[in-house]
């Protein structure tokens, strides 16, 4: 029976180079990324540095691109509710090299922005009218300022990513 254990974190989506520089981690010690779910990793035991462990920002997972990573030796893990999928690779195989280029990161990252934002207005919205009610308004108000904070973090994360882009073209 193999040996499993589940390890609840939390990684927002500007952290995605933290998140992934942990799996490796984790990989790197015996255990791999088995299954991902909402703040939640499942692992299996593994030989330490078995595995490499990758993102990719891509929407149309389409059975050409499924055959693609199953001839590279690639395992698809699973994705986040922010659509980016995991894969993973048996260092005998060759590197990990999988393609996302910095045009479908900024794409990405302007749809969680769009989904925070609305999030984020409807919070502090919620929060201005219920005011008479100074529980559920601080806590709505609160929440709406969390969601507007992220979407500075991702602001910055996008427009990093397009000078960096404007230095590749």
């Amino acid at each position: 029976m193999e040996e499993r254990k589940t390890v609840k974190k939390i990684f927002l989506d500007w952290e995605l180079e933290k998140e992934e520089e942990w799996l490796n981690g984790m990989a790197m010690s015996g255990w791999v990324l088995d299954s991902v779910g909402f703040c939640k990793y499942n692992f299996v035991r593994c030989e330490p540095e078995e595995y490499t462990v990758k993102f990719q920002y891509i929407e149309d997972y389409n059975d050409e691109y499924k055959n693609l990573i199953k001839e590279n030796n690639i395992e698809y893990i699973g994705n986040n509710l922010c659509g980016v999928r995991y894969f993973r690779k048996k260092t005998e195989f060759g590197e990990l090299n999988l393609f996302s280029d910095i045009d479908s990161r900024i794409t990405h990252l302007k749809k969680y922005g769009n989904m925070v934002m609305l999030i984020g207005i409807s919070n502090i919205i919620s929060g201005l009218i219920i005011f008479n009610s100074s529980f559920l308004s601080t806590i709505s108000l609160l929440c709406g300022t969390f969601f507007l904070y992220t979407l500075g973090r991702v602001h910055e994360k996008k427009e990093a990513l397009e000078r960096e882009r404007l230095l590749h073209e």
